[in-house]
């Protein structure tokens, strides 16, 4: 398999593994509600939304989960995109490493959100905790091992990950597209 192949095929793993990722926030804000826990914005429904935006080149995947807060921010984005993440999937691609061998490494590893740069110049993640009275964090990075975090105004409990798509990829901001992959 071609590094070119390789590519291709791969770049669509982000989309499945950050779905993914909002499928168990969803699925951990039912446990606690279930538990008995309060939940802030407990209006909002359990779904997972996928936006495209063709003239903005972005890619958006928003749950109304459990979010997170500054310190599972910083565990969970911020470790990961400091070992490195750009590094990683280049030497996946390097390796020649065939679709189904790069997918078990991805979501082996835990990795499978920092994908998303195989096809983005940058992603901003925005997320509020189901916690009552949780502020709303805004996450950005390009993936080379540096992030920025910032408070956020009218953020809504759960996770909004935008991604910004590099030209070769801007395919992934058209609909039909992206619907085309389900």
């Amino acid at each position: 398999m071609s590094i070119v192949t390789f590519c291709i095929c791969c770049s669509q793993v982000f989309i499945r593994e950050i779905v993914s990722n909002a499928s168990d926030a969803l699925e951990k804000l039912k446990y606690q509600v279930m538990i008995g826990e309060a939940v802030a914005d407990s209006n909002l429904p359990l779904q997972i939304n996928i936006c495209t935006d063709q003239e903005s080149k972005t890619l958006t995947i928003m749950d109304h989960g459990v979010g997170m807060t500054e310190k599972e921010v910083i565990d969970n984005l911020g470790t990961i995109a400091r070992s490195g993440s750009k590094e990683f999937l280049q030497n996946l691609e390097e390796q020649g490493k065939s679709d189904s061998e790069a997918k078990s490494i991805i979501g082996q590893f835990g990795v499978g959100f920092y994908s998303a740069f195989m096809v983005a110049d940058k992603v901003d993640v925005f997320t509020r905790s189901y916690a009552p009275g949780s502020e709303g964090l805004v996450w950005t990075s390009d993936g080379s091992g540096a992030f920025d975090m910032a408070r956020a105004k009218n953020v809504s409990r759960g996770t909004k990950v935008m991604i910004h798509l590099k030209d070769e990829y801007k395919n992934f901001s058209i609909k039909t597209v992206v619907e085309g992959l389900s």
